[in-house]
């Protein structure tokens, strides 16, 4: 969806000098302080991922400024009697870039896509979803082994919609492109107004105009997916700088090769070792779990704010 107020705090947000007319404009440039790991919403894992998506592609909900579930290319939903059963219904007329319809049809794909393929960062998010059943072109009823009615905050978080006939030529070699690159030639996510048919990142060690103070020239430095070596490794970034044998394999090929890590060179049985050597078994889980009770307390008593500060004006134009 074209979303130009968004954006424009998005760019404030991010720091980003920039002098725009909306009205008319072609281009759009932004930065963000770090690199998106993937452009496909059922692999992504990062944060800035999420920036780069709710600025192309839109969710069946959201969430507004009042930390309330809202529609978004949905128009609602329903529960059933014993709560194992969400119906929701969808927006008529919204297309994807690509000119693909949304329809339950397509919603269906990207949930099933989301719990079944390798790699995917959506799967456990969407376990109690156990199938999805098309009633009509506008509605749509997943099924759920218990009431679990966290799945529609799932769906207004990180489920973002895709076409189906776009994903579904993707190779693997595409998303590593899309991870190396940020390129997308033609956006394939939803967009009910429109939008932009090119867009084109570039990470900042890309090539050699690239800023940061890490580029050291082409073929040293290479993005590596966990899946690319493990295609079920659902690690994320606690995980793998803690305990994930996948991350802690790509570190040491990097460090005893000429070059940056390839994944060829990395013995996939890593892939059920489930812990990084010299990580203590016995006390693994006791001592992760802590980890995560002094993560929880820092963010329970971490000082809060009622609500963002008023940003000062960064760009003017």
């Amino acid at each position: 969806m074209s979303k130009p107020s968004w954006t424009i705090r998005a760019l404030l947000t991010a720091g980003t000098v920039a002098v725009a007319t909306l009205a008319g404009a072609q281009t759009l440039r932004f930065g963000l302080a770090e690199d998106p790991d993937i452009l496909d919403p059922t692999l992504a894992r990062t944060f800035v991922g999420r920036i780069v998506f709710a600025a192309l592609c839109d969710k069946l909900f959201d969430i507004d400024e009042k930390l309330e579930i809202v529609p978004q290319l949905a128009t609602g939903f329903e529960w059933s009697a014993d709560r194992k059963a969400l119906t929701i219904k969808l927006r008529n007329g919204v297309t994807f870039h690509d000119g693909e319809k949304l329809d339950a049809a397509a919603v269906k794909f990207n949930i099933e896509r989301h719990k079944t393929m390798a790699g995917s960062n959506r799967r456990g998010e969407l376990a109690p979803v156990t199938g999805v059943d098309v009633v009509d072109d506008s509605t749509v009823v997943l099924a759920l082994t218990k009431p679990a009615g966290y799945v529609v905050s799932v769906l207004a978080y990180g489920s973002f919609q895709v076409a189906p006939k776009d994903f579904q030529a993707l190779t693997r070699a595409t998303h590593r492109l899309l991870s190396t690159t940020c390129l997308i030639e033609v956006c394939t996510c939803s967009a009910s107004r429109g939008g932009a048919r090119r867009i084109i990142g570039r990470t900042p060690n890309f090539d050699a105009t690239g800023s940061s103070a890490l580029h050291t020239g082409g073929g040293t430095i290479v993005n590596v997916a966990a899946q690319e070596i493990c295609p079920a490794d659902l690690s994320e970034h606690l995980a793998m700088g803690t305990f994930d044998p996948v991350a802690y394999a790509v570190v040491l090929d990097a460090i005893g090769h000429a070059g940056p890590a390839s994944p060829g060179r990395i013995d996939r049985s890593v892939c059920t070792q489930g812990v990084m050597p010299d990580v203590d078994k016995s006390r693994f889980a006791a001592n992760f779990a802590n980890v995560g009770l002094v993560a929880g307390q820092q963010v329970l008593t971490y000082p809060h704010v009622g609500s963002e500060p008023p940003l000062k004006p960064y760009a003017a134009g």
